[in-house]
């Protein structure tokens, strides 16, 4: 087995207070290791420190890191993004725990990097800039508009990812006439100059209407992609000025500030050859610079798109605070909000693994459960019976000492909303709350007042601390509410807690004996980013499970901006402010026709984006029995529906999604018969004869085809001049025959 390990602390780690193991260290036997941060293994690793301090902890199997949280420690210790920790073995079960503040230089980071590199984003860029060289060649009569779109529309071509900074298609087609010339030029010319005549011309395509937003971080782009030797792929201003303040200061290089997005980028990639990093491969060399952009410098990116010179006019593309995404069933709504939460909170690492693949998607979702577990994403459904009390707070019974009392519970949307307050503030003294109840949970831990008289605390459960005086002859015991040491902590008068001598006691133990700080309020200001998603947003009764709250979620009333406005809570008269770092995402299915339309307050404050079903990731797959186009096969049938319903009504993707994993008659047959078929008579309250027209069985000349079967009337052909549907009695039935033939599906859209 190894003796040591080393890992290089990214800036998420540290400021999350995170030790990530490597994959394939053989450091820690399996003893070590268990997949709950509550239920410890066989074994606990005891780590030492070079100032003798012990950590008592595991390794967590599926986070692939130390469950213990050293937020406090790394910020009392000072350490660093970029510091090195190196974990060496001692003794059976004891291990060093040594530090190295940016012990390793960039060239040392270079060649880690380079053992394992993005070679797909890597091959991916080679091949657009050899793109671009081509049409360079070719000349200007070469930039059609396919071309053209790969470089100003496409989130995320090869080169960058821009997130909501590229052109949209309707601005797009505003300018189509003029982009030829003005990209022949900046790719023709790549300098700070022509860079700036470029940024002039979005300027006045703006002023003129014609541009929405001045796409700073797509020009950058552009650059990046004529001369990757010269030009770094971190296009976003704001990050590339973080990343050169951060290698100024602690790597002692001398990238000058100064200039436009041209002259530091430029800078970046020359000072990083000065400090002896190879540059016979550019492609390497570039993604590098974005990799130390997020191990040095992390998520702190505030935007997509921002110019450093316009920041202060306010130049940014503005992601909206509250949204609600709409349309039919199986679209990917609530599939989607997990790539959106992400978004919001981690746009680093949302930018990372954007592409739509499985390991990506794995890689998400890892990311949004990590973020739900540490608190910054919360998850609701509404329906009919939730109320006020689910969501802002309500009156809760329970028995204490056998005595029935009533206390203030506080809801999802209030709890979320005091966390985005509380981010960094409440970090240290939460961590040790933790260490505080393992701690006294079998055995309790002695403390004295503020007074000086002793008492011993004991964790049993749930949401207090057991007090018992040492002056008590009675074997009775006090509550003390881990709430209340929040609220102390934070400054809430003693005269406002329940037994506050004792609550102050257990404060000034974690405060002595587990590092915390004292309360920073000025940081409440650095709050991260937290997401509420809200299923089924329409399926609630809005006035009563918001009540007042309506009105506080608008951004203008938010907290920090001019017009915010706090209301005191009916229950606990306590004050509430919407912060502006919470994000609300809404999802409404448009098909549920057992709904009222939404309720107007509710429209007016959220950003409604339609999800519509997208035919175009099913494409075509290889039965037993044959190519059967699923993609043409849903979009035949959402036309038919279209027509004889709405288009609120159609049949999302989600479907057949799962016929790309089994691509397989016996699936499609099972999704028809238990899925497509009832959602469609739910559709049509059980007008057999519209089911048929969108199944295309009307259009059938051979009967085993026919998936709906008529029987007791003469088939009648659906046509302009129908009149009705059949006569007589006719019943329906499936055709369980033609679920298995390939061919009735291929005459959906034949």
């Amino acid at each position: 087995m190894d003796e040591k390990i080393e890992a290089v602390l990214t800036a998420g780690a540290v400021k999350n207070g995170y030790i990530r193991i490597p994959s394939d260290q053989k450091l820690f036997s399996a003893d070590y290791f268990a997949d709950d941060e509550q239920a410890a293994p066989a074994k606990k690793l005891i780590l030492v420190d070079d100032q003798g301090r012990e950590f008592s902890t595991w390794v967590l199997r599926n986070r692939g890191r130390i469950k213990e949280r050293f937020g406090a420690y790394f910020k009392k210790r000072g350490i660093q993004p970029g510091s090195t920790v190196e974990i060496s073995r001692k003794a059976d079960g004891r291990y060093t725990l040594l530090f190295r503040g940016n012990a390793m230089t960039l060239l040392d980071l270079f060649n880690q990097y380079a053992q394992d590199p993005p070679q797909h984003w890597i091959d991916q860029y080679r091949k657009r800039c050899e793109e671009v060289k081509d049409h360079l060649a070719q000349g200007v009569e070469s930039f059609d508009e396919a071309f053209l779109r790969s470089l100003w529309v496409e989130v995320k071509n090869g080169i960058s990812s821009v997130g909501q900074g590229a052109v949209s298609k309707t601005d797009f087609a505003a300018v189509l006439d003029e982009l030829p010339s003005v990209t022949y030029q900046a790719l023709e010319n790549p300098d700070s100059g022509q860079l700036e005549e470029t940024q002039s011309w979005a300027k006045g395509q703006k002023d003129a209407g014609n541009l929405s937003k001045i796409p700073w971080a797509v020009i950058a782009r552009l650059y990046a992609a004529a001369a990757p030797d010269v030009y770094s792929t971190i296009v976003n201003d704001p990050d590339l000025t973080s990343l050169i303040r951060k290698l100024n200061q602690d790597y002692g290089t001398a990238i000058p500030e100064g200039g436009n997005w041209a002259d530091r980028s430029a800078g970046l990639m020359k000072a990083l050859r000065e400090q002896g990093l190879p540059d016979d491969d550019v492609y390497l060399l570039n993604t590098f610079a974005w990799h130390l952009f997020e191990t040095l410098v992390g998520g702190s990116s505030k935007s997509t798109d921002v110019n450093v010179a316009e920041k202060g006019n306010g130049a940014t593309d503005m992601i909206p605070l509250n949204q609600i995404l709409y349309g039919p069933p199986g679209t990917g709504k609530t599939y989607r909000v997990v790539s959106e939460a992400v978004r919001f909170i981690d746009p680093v690492f949302y930018a990372a693994h954007e592409d739509n693949t499985p390991d990506n998607r794995e890689q998400l979702v890892s990311r949004y459960r990590e973020l739900r577990e540490r608190g910054q994403v919360e998850f609701v459904t509404f329906h009919q019976t939730f109320g006020y009390e689910e969501f802002v707070e309500g009156l809760r019974a329970e028995v204490i000492e056998g005595q029935l009392s009533y206390h203030v519970e506080p809801g999802v949307f209030r709890k979320i909303c005091e966390r985005a307050q509380e981010v960094h503030t409440l970090d240290a003294l939460d961590e040790a709350i933790e260490a505080l109840k393992l701690e006294c949970a079998e055995q309790p831990v002695q403390m004295k007042t503020a007074s000086g008289k002793a008492f011993s605390v004991l964790y049993k459960d749930g949401k207090t601390f057991r007090i018992k005086p040492a002056s008590s002859a009675e074997d009775a015991d006090y509550p003390a509410s881990i709430e209340n040491i929040r609220k102390l902590y934070k400054g809430v008068p003693k005269t406002q807690l329940y037994n506050p001598s004792y609550v102050q006691g257990i404060l000034d133990y974690l405060q002595e004996q587990h590092d915390v700080p004292a309360f920073d309020a000025e940081s409440e200001g650095k709050a991260d980013k937290y997401v509420l998603i809200i299923d089924e947003i329409n399926r609630g009764n809005i006035s009563k499970i918001l009540g007042e709250l309506i009105t506080l979620i608008e951004p203008s009333k938010r907290q920090g901006n001019s017009e915010a406005i706090p209301v005191r809570l009916p229950y606990s008269g306590e004050m509430l402010i919407v912060p502006n770092n919470l994000y609300i995402i809404g999802t409404m299915n448009t098909a549920d026709r057992s709904l009222a339309l939404l309720d107007t307050a509710l429209r007016r404050r959220f950003d409604f984006i339609e999800v519509r079903p997208d035919p175009s990731v099913l494409g075509t797959v290889t039965t037993e029995q044959g190519d059967l186009s699923l993609a043409k096969l849903l979009q035949a049938m959402n036309e038919r529906i279209t027509v004889l319903y709405d288009r609120e009504h159609t049949i999302g993707h989600a479907y057949l999604i799962e016929m790309l994993e089994d691509p397989s008659l016996e699936r499609l047959g099972a999704i028809f018969e238990k899925r497509i078929i009832p959602l469609l008579q739910e559709y049509f309250f059980e007008d057999w004869e519209k089911i048929r027209i969108v199944l295309g069985d009307t259009e059938k000349s051979d009967d085993s085809l026919i998936f709906i079967r008529r029987d007791g009337a003469e088939s009648v052909p659906w046509s302009a001049s129908t009149n009705g549907y059949g006569a007589g009695d006719v019943s329906y039935q499936v055709n369980t025959v033609a679920l298995s033939n390939i061919d009735a599906y291929k005459g959906i859209y034949a």
